[in-house]
């Protein structure tokens, strides 16, 4: 699902989501906005990837593309999924890691996210990244920002993490948090 917002810094801002509705985790996943006029031709298109490199079933990665003031004749976009891989083992890829004890502070435009990343599997975590999506009153996607944690955990441990962001798709009413990280360890299938 994608949508367009024409206000965001004087161009066009196509926040969205792509939602993994199989039974195995999805890789390198990009899809293809088509910027539509009222007849439903094609005036431009945008190929984006998805916020994290791996999309495990029944989750849903977040993508943005922001581009040039759109064309005049522009009336709706078209977001398709352009690419990605099955994901049968992950490799070096890790996501045994559960964000909580979140609080969140809207001010204006300005959104301010805290909380805790916790380990629950058997390898040790590194290069650990918190994806925070950002959604309006109607639940369209308003944006998203990624955090790189400094901190490696070991089995068990928790950290903290801290991110503000100003979202360029409008006024900010609920916040999703996920995180993934990078092992030393190959991990098996998903």
């Amino acid at each position: 699902r994608g949508d367009v917002d024409r206000r965001a810094v004087g161009g066009r801002w196509g926040p969205g989501e792509v939602a993994n509705l199989g039974q195995l985790a999805a890789g390198d996943g990009r899809v293809s906005i088509g910027w539509l006029d009222a007849a439903g031709a094609e005036v431009g298109t945008a190929v984006a990837w998805v916020a994290v490199p791996i999309i495990l079933p029944g989750q849903s990665a977040r993508f943005g593309v922001l581009g040039n003031e759109p064309p005049a004749d522009f009336a709706r976009p078209a977001v398709s999924v352009a690419g990605g891989e099955t994901v049968v083992d992950l490799g070096t890829q890790y996501v045994d890691l559960v964000v909580g004890e979140t609080a969140v502070t809207i001010d204006d435009d300005r959104v301010q996210v805290t909380g805790q990343v916790q380990n629950s599997g058997q390898s040790t975590a590194q290069a650990i990244v918190v994806t925070a999506t950002f959604y309006d009153s109607q639940g369209s996607v308003t944006g998203y920002q990624q955090q790189q944690l400094e901190a490696s955990l070991a089995p068990a441990e928790t950290t903290t993490f801290s991110l503000t962001a100003a979202p360029p798709g409008g006024p900010t009413t609920t916040v999703t948090l996920i995180a993934h990280a990078q092992t030393d360890r190959l991990e098996g299938g998903s």
